[in-house]
C-alpha cells in the first residue's frame, strides 16, 4: 500500500509542478513498452513518466545533443531515474540511467528508444542486482 501511495504522490507533484510553471507548458503524451504496455507523459521536454501494466518509472534529462556533421535526424539524450514495479514485480524497485535516441518524424510527433542500465533492489530477498532495461514509445506534444 506504501508504494501506490508513492506512486499517486509523485505523480501529483509532476502534475502541481506543471500547473505552476509561469510559462505554458510544453506536454507530450503517447504509449510504448516502458513498464509493460505504457501510457507515456514527458513535461517540458525533459521529464518523463511512464505508467504501465508491470509498474511505474519517471525520468530526468539533464543532457541532450546532436550528432555533429552528419544528416542524422537524431537526437540524443542522457537522464537519471528511478522505478517500482507492481503486480508480479511488486518487490521490485530501483534506479536507472537512460541513454536513448530522438526522432522527430512529424511536426508534434516524436519517437525514441533508449536503454538504462539499472540497479534493481528486491525486497523480498534483500539483495541488489545489476541490470539493463530498454524501452520504445511514441508521443505526441500539444
Amino acid at each position: 500500500m506504501n508504494k501506490k501511495l508513492a506512486v499517486v504522490m509523485a505523480v501529483s507533484l509532476l502534475v502541481a509542478s506543471s500547473a505552476l510553471a509561469k510559462e505554458p507548458t510544453p506536454l507530450a503524451v503517447g504509449f510504448g513498452f516502458e513498464q509493460g504496455f505504457s501510457v507515456l507523459i514527458q513535461v517540458d521536454g525533459n521529464k518523463n513518466l511512464a505508467v504501465g501494466n508491470d509498474g511505474i518509472a519517471f525520468d530526468y534529462i539533464f543532457r541532450k545533443g546532436e550528432f555533429e556533421g552528419s544528416d542524422f535526424p537524431f537526437t540524443w539524450y542522457v537522464g537519471a531515474g528511478g522505478w517500482v514495479g507492481w503486480d508480479h514485480h511488486s518487490d521490485e524497485f530501483g534506479a536507472r540511467l537512460p541513454l536513448g535516441l530522438d526522432w522527430d518524424f512529424a511536426t508534434n510527433w516524436d519517437a525514441y528508444a533508449q536503454i538504462h542500465p539499472q540497479l534493481k533492489h528486491k525486497s523480498k530477498s534483500n539483495g541488489l542486482d545489476l541490470g539493463m532495461g530498454a524501452a520504445v514509445g511514441v508521443r505526441y506534444a500539444f
